[in-house]
């Protein structure tokens, strides 16, 4: 299933963004809208079949091609999952089902569109929304919150804050996503696609790193502050500078992670917290925590480990699902929801598309499960992309 990825005819030496046009932005930033903006996901239903909607027409205006022999493969390997779920469980959502494939179509169409450009236009994206909310999340730590209320968020589209209950003070910063753990994902993400070049990006293009830095900084989030600390460990071992220098760095980072951990309640307490929470977990209690979560998802893996328990939450928690609406484990729960096979090829599909050598691909790997873990980014369209993306190698410019 994996080796279909190779039918892309993506050129691998056009240049990057030196030639990006407005639809090509347009693109970029529609994708990322209906990946975790709470504005367009909460508020409409079918924003997957609009997306794709939208890019078929973008598609037939330019004379692009709708499909190919990949994307059939995928669509056939979902609605053969989809068929096993409606026979084996008592309970599927097709409206979830449709919903779920023109996703996975509209990332499609924009990926094969962009080609190699989407890399770049998506870490320009996310440096600007970056950019933006910084300077908003500076007003909301004088106490300023601009916008107008939607749900449980102050928002402006392009950056949207937690309201705080009474008494309650949030000072994390979620971008223009639902909160400061998804925002921290999808800036790692502009990361780990320039993991072949890290030196040329910071070289050339240094404040951009800086404001996309800064901003992940102040998500606060657990989750980003562990995959940050192991890319830029792995940017810095794998480095050309002298083996003592490496050792002097690497005594300094262990000392600073293990400072940070003991003294930073998000980071060591939390973890310690959570753990402890877990292993106490009663199989008739929900859990909203990331490990809490996944024990529960495991419990309930094991029923149907090769077609998974489907989009509905009754089905893949049983009494527990009411109380386990907005919470989870975002790797455990997509395995949860279409079962060990389908993860495992998405995973090596992945891996056969990098254009990286095996310890990038590795690392990249590694990051995108612990990313998964913090988060159920598996349920919006940009992760989904991963296995069609191709990223050229050390080409890069950006605009």
């Amino acid at each position: 299933m994996s080796s279909d990825l190779d039918t892309f005819r993506i050129n691998l030496n056009e240049p990057e963004a030196s030639n990006a046009t407005k639809i090509d932005y347009f693109i970029t930033i529609l994708i990322v809208c209906i990946s975790g903006n709470p504005i367009i996901v909460n508020s409409m239903t079918w924003y997957g079949v609009v997306a794709a909607f939208i890019m078929i027409i973008i598609c037939l205006i330019s004379w692009r091609s709708l499909i190919n022999v990949s994307f059939i493969k995928w669509l056939l390997l979902f609605v053969t999952l989809f068929a096993l779920q409606g026979i084996v469980l008592s309970d599927v959502s097709i409206p979830a089902e449709i919903n779920f494939i023109a996703k996975l179509y509209a990332i499609f169409l924009a990926v094969s569109f962009l080609g190699t450009k989407f890399r770049s236009t998506y870490f320009n994206v996310m440096y600007y929304i970056s950019a933006i909310s910084l300077i908003c999340f500076a007003f909301n730590y004088l106490g300023i919150y601009i916008g107008v209320e939607f749900e449980r968020y102050r928002t402006i589209f392009v950056y949207n804050s937690l309201i705080p209950l009474e008494n309650e003070q949030l000072f994390r910063n979620s971008g223009m996503f639902w909160e400061p753990g998804a925002f921290q994902g999808y800036i790692m993400l502009a990361f780990l696609f320039y993991i072949n070049d890290y030196k040329e990006l910071w070289e050339k293009y240094r404040r951009k790193c800086i404001i996309l830095t800064l901003a992940l900084l102040t998500t606060f989030s657990t989750t980003g502050y562990i995959v940050y600390a192991l890319y830029v460990a792995y940017i810095i071992f794998s480095s050309q500078i002298n083996y003592c220098i490496k050792s002097v760095v690497a005594c300094i980072m262990f000392v600073c992670c293990a400072l940070a951990y003991y003294n930073v309640d998000f980071l060591g307490n939390k973890i310690e917290e959570q753990y402890h929470d877990a292993m106490n977990l009663d199989s008739n209690e929900a859990s909203w925590s990331r490990m809490g979560a996944m024990k529960i998802d495991l419990q309930h893996i094991s029923r149907h480990p090769i077609v998974g328990n489907g989009f509905v939450m009754t089905s893949r928690y049983g009494k527990l699902g009411a109380e386990m609406a907005g919470a989870g484990n975002g790797f455990t729960g997509a395995i949860n929801i279409l079962g060990i096979p389908c993860i495992v090829i998405y995973f090596c599909s992945i891996y056969r598309s990098l254009n990286f050598n095996k310890k990038q691909k590795s690392i990249y790997i590694l990051l995108i499960i612990i990313l998964l873990n913090g988060e159920f980014f598996l349920n919006y369209p940009l992760f989904w992309g991963l296995p069609f993306i191709k990223i050229p190698s050390n080409r890069l410019r950006l605009v």
